[in-house]
């Protein structure tokens, strides 16, 4: 599962930003993630796995869900992707569209007890 590959990474760079800050510990972090980029729930027991003894260990894990970016391969529209299964163009009607960009996870913001 990259989810865990996901979550080591939030941590550190939740820790990297609690260290900045000179604070104690996170007590949440807040996740964009777009459709497509990882399972929800797969990314949150991740997570809860391991933040064991890391600044994050008590840390809310919020995850906000962004819409993916993309373009029609048929009539060239602009589109905005909430969901990629059967997702069809809301101009023609095709299925066929490519992302902008990498669909994925960004830290938004961390939350610090100083």
């Amino acid at each position: 599962m990259h989810e865990y590959g996901i979550a080591r990474e939030l941590v550190s760079e939740v820790e990297r930003n609690v260290r900045a800050h000179a604070g104690v510990r996170a007590s949440r972090v807040v996740v964009a993630v777009s459709p497509g980029a990882l399972e929800e729930e797969s990314l949150r027991v991740a997570f809860d796995t391991v933040r064991v003894d890391t600044v994050a260990a008590r840390a809310e894990l919020a995850v906000e869900h962004v819409a993916l970016d993309a373009y029609c391969l048929d009539c060239a529209g602009e589109l905005h992707v909430d969901d990629v299964a059967g997702f069809r163009c809301p101009e023609c009607g095709s299925e066929r569209w490519r992302p902008v960009g990498t669909p994925g996870v960004l830290l938004r913001s961390v939350e610090i007890e100083i």
